[in-house]
């Protein structure tokens, strides 16, 4: 069967699906529910990390890939009015998103830019959603990982997106809770068992060198958690490894680069008849 053709019929193979997190990077997981939305599929489970929980969240409470980038574009594709839009709102830290400074002790507040980025039907509680989600975050303190399952979402998601140096840290039952693609960037992990086929969408493979050969201190400092999560993410993969692994070809984007938006999407518009081909062939083999 081609990618082409007629959606699948109801009765094909379970699958479950990975997000991962990796900033304006993880817009690239809206072409891929894009893939599955036109293919006509959708997965059994959905675990989400940063940014793949925040697209995860929102696609697991009914929306489709072509409004997730509508939203997106909405929201990302003007710069003025987003700004005007948060600062309505009083995000805290708001000049940290648009001129980032990582020596400024500035953040901005998760459950406020969840308010304004989301859309506004998104499920309050992991019940209500319509496809069974695991978000993963990072206890600081603790250094192991913190699952959410159940519950209300917004805290949740607020955790997993707590981005070190950008969004403010968020306190869980007494517990403080940064990005879960600190420790879990890829939680594939959590599929086990949950499907007969496994899906991944891994935003933090590659890295795209600089013309001169030099870094910026925020590039450096963002290059040096993107290397710890792709060896976090490698490892995860020789234990845990899925049947159909995409990797977008988004290199040349920033942590930041949300601005992008469009760039972004173009520059994933391939994945989808990668995802279309590796699941069409891994339901041929379930």
């Amino acid at each position: 069967m081609n990618a082409s053709d007629d959606p699948k019929p109801a009765s094909h193979p379970s699958f479950s699906l990975a997000l991962g997190g990796g900033g304006a990077r993880g817009l690239a997981h809206i072409i891929a529910v894009e893939a599955l939305d036109e293919l006509g599929v959708k997965p059994r489970f959905i675990a989400g990390a940063s940014m793949g929980a925040l697209v995860g969240a929102a696609y697991a409470s009914g929306a489709e890939g072509r409004e997730l980038r509508d939203h997106a574009l909405e929201f990302l594709g003007k710069r003025i009015d987003a700004a005007r839009k948060l600062l309505r709102n009083g995000t805290s830290g708001l000049t940290s998103l648009f001129d980032f400074n990582p020596f400024r002790s500035a953040f901005i507040d998760g459950e406020t830019l969840l308010d304004i980025v989301l859309p506004a039907d998104t499920a309050d509680d992991f019940r209500s959603l319509d496809i069974p989600m695991t978000i993963v975050a990072t206890d600081f303190y603790d250094r192991t990982e913190r699952v959410f399952n159940e519950g209300a979402l917004k805290p949740a998601l607020a955790a997993s997106i707590a981005l070190p140096a950008v969004i403010t840290p968020q306190t869980v039952d007494g517990r403080v809770l940064i990005d879960g693609g600190v420790i879990n960037p890829l939680p594939v992990d959590h599929l086990k068992a949950r499907a007969r086929i496994s899906v991944a969408v891994d935003v933090n493979a590659n890295a795209t060198e600089p013309d001169d050969g030099t870094l910026s201190t925020t590039d450096a400092m963002f290059g040096a958690i993107q290397i710890m999560q792709h060896a976090i993410t490698s490892a995860k993969l020789v234990d845990h490894p899925v049947d159909v692994l995409i990797r977008p070809d988004v290199a040349g984007f920033r942590v930041l680069d949300f601005f992008k938006v469009r760039d972004v999407f173009a520059a994933s518009e391939p994945i989808k008849d990668e995802l279309k081909r590796k699941l069409d062939e891994a339901f041929e083999r379930a």
